[in-house]
This record gives structure tokens, C-alpha cells and sequence, in this order.
């Protein structure tokens, strides 16, 4: 009878096979970490929620810097929605002003990230494709349709821990064996490392 973790690692290898994922060459050992020991609904929600906000302040920014009205606008938004203290450090700094240029580029580039989270809550399919990049568009539409947080969180619906941790195991393979676009598996690995750790700044978590 297979461990939760045997299963985990037979899903990935099945998930990676049609994008040259190749089970002879794997030496990553099988992962250590408990399955169920996956963020929980409402850690994932506020995450999400935070993100969405300060990409889209990101955004704005890299077109005018000095985009006073947006960071007015985004403050509000994201203090109504209930979820302005559940930003990062950076992100803050964006609301604020008292941001780096890459700042604004570091916030700008958790875009697959926050897609990758926005699937966790049954928001769009599985990113297991190396090579296509995220709908972000539908990410952030997952927090619009919700209004507030707590309505986002009554809306949402949390994939399978063993989906979330096959996910993490794929990408974990996609990096030791170089698969497609590298850029793009590790923007998403952002995320799927963040899962289980206790770090809430997730461009903190190194792996």
C-alpha cells in the first residue's frame, strides 16, 4: 500500500509525463513534507486577495510611478475588501510610496504565483503545463467576483491537499531536470514552496 507521499510522487510523474517529465532521471527524493500539512482556506484566500490588490498597483506603477491617485484608490479598495494587513512588507511599501523600483518589479513578477493560488481555490485548471503561461486576468477576477474576503472565502473551495502537494512535486522535478521554461516554473514554485511554510512573504522563501 502506497505512503500519502508514494502517491503524491506517482501523480507528479503522471502529470509531468506528457511535458518530457522523465521518471528514470528523477533523484529528487520523494517529498518529506506531510501533504495535509498544506496552507489551509482562508490563509490561501487573504493570500490571493493581497496579492491580486498589489499586482494590479504594480502594475500601474511600472506605467507611472508617481501614480499617486492608483495608491489611494488601491488602499481603499483592499482596506474594504479586508485584506490590508495581510499584505507583505513590499506590498505595503507600494500602497505607500516608499518603494524601490524593484519593488514594483518583484510585486509585478508574483503574477503566476498568484494565478497558482487562485487554482488552489478551484479557480481555473491545473498549471502543470511548463510552457503556457496563467490566465491572470482570471486570477484576478476570482477576488473581483468575491467583493469582500469573506465572501471570497464562502466562495471558494479548496483543491485536495494531495493535488496542491503533486503540484509542488511536479515543479520540484520540472527545476531538477531543466523542463521548458525555467522562468516560469520557478515564478510558480513561488507559490507552491509558500503552501508549506510558515512564511508569509513569499518572495522571502528560498529554495
Amino acid at each position: 500500500m502506497f505512503t500519502l507521499q508514494e502517491q503524491v510522487r506517482e501523480r507528479a510523474l503522471a502529470l509531468g509525463a506528457p511535458f518530457g517529465l522523465v521518471p528514470d532521471k528523477v533523484t529528487v527524493p520523494i517529498m518529506s513534507e506531510d501533504p495535509e500539512s498544506v496552507k489551509g482556506l482562508s490563509v490561501i484566500a487573504r493570500r490571493l486577495a493581497a496579492a491580486s490588490f498589489a499586482i494590479r498597483l504594480a502594475n500601474a506603477l511600472l506605467v507611472d510611478e508617481d501614480d499617486d491617485e492608483t495608491r489611494a484608490t488601491i488602499r481603499e479598495t483592499s482596506r474594504n475588501y479586508g485584506v490590508d494587513y495581510d499584505m507583505t512588507q513590499r506590498e505595503i511599501s507600494l500602497l505607500h510610496g516608499d518603494n524601490t523600483e524593484r519593488d514594483i518589479e518583484d510585486v509585478k513578477g508574483s503574477e503566476e504565483a498568484m494565478a497558482v493560488v487562485a487554482w488552489a481555490l478551484n479557480g481555473g485548471p491545473a498549471p502543470v503545463d511548463p510552457t503556457k503561461p496563467s490566465d491572470i486576468d482570471a486570477a484576478h477576477n476570482v477576488v473581483i467576483r468575491g467583493e469582500h474576503i469573506q465572501k471570497l472565502m464562502e466562495q471558494a473551495e479548496l483543491v485536495p491537499q494531495l493535488e496542491v502537494a503533486a503540484l509542488i512535486d511536479l515543479y520540484r522535478l520540472y527545476a531538477e531536470q531543466g523542463i521548458e521554461d525555467q522562468k516560469l516554473v520557478r515564478a510558480r514554485r513561488v507559490a507552491l514552496e509558500w503552501f508549506l511554510v510558515r512564511e508569509n512573504d513569499w518572495l522571502r522563501i528560498r529554495f
